[in-house]
């Protein structure tokens, strides 16, 4: 098996890498192990839990699908069930606002309502999780799910199971 250490920088420039161990080095930051194909390992900084692509490099729906990724992969949730919870919800738009929502609006990547993120945010004992932050909103949403908190998206996660909207 080839070892790689690699600069921080580099991980982002390489396509396709899985998550199979992290270790703590404190303050919030880990050490992360991927495999890169080929029995290759690659060791990278994981800067407060996601990895962080160079700007211009990816389109704002790639860099929150490996956002999705890399939170799914650290709560051991689901990828493919978070992205197309993420693509019903917003189509993958960190900015997205429903203005209609009864509970005063749902935003962003997962549509949360600001209540229930602050809740969550707290329950999960993360208090400087930032309600706009697309990867705070994906870390909250895998965590939720890693505590079988799901009914919270009801209506996609029913449209993602079933293939219909419920009645």
């Amino acid at each position: 098996m080839k070892i790689i250490f690699a600069i921080l920088f580099l991980l982002p420039a390489i396509c396709s890498a899985d998550l199979i161990n992290k270790v703590s080095i404190g303050n919030g930051n880990y050490l992360g192990e991927f495999a890169i194909g080929n029995g290759i390992r690659v060791w990278q900084v994981i800067l407060g839990g996601v990895i962080k692509a160079h700007a211009g490099e990816m389109t704002e729906e790639e860099s929150n699908i490996q956002i999705i990724k890399t939170w799914a992969d650290w709560y051991d949730q689901d990828r493919k069930y978070l992205q197309a919870l993420a693509k019903c919800e917003s189509g993958y738009d960190s900015k997205a606002f429903n203005p209609n929502d009864p509970k005063g609006g749902a935003y962003g990547l997962f549509q949360f309502l600001r209540p229930t993120f602050n809740s969550f945010k707290k329950t999960a004992k993360l208090p400087d999780l930032v309600y706009e932050s697309p990867s705070d909103q994906a870390r909250l949403t895998a965590w939720a799910h890693s505590k079988g908190l799901e009914k919270h998206w009801f209506n996609c996660r029913y449209w993602i199971l079933n293939s219909r909207w419920p009645k």
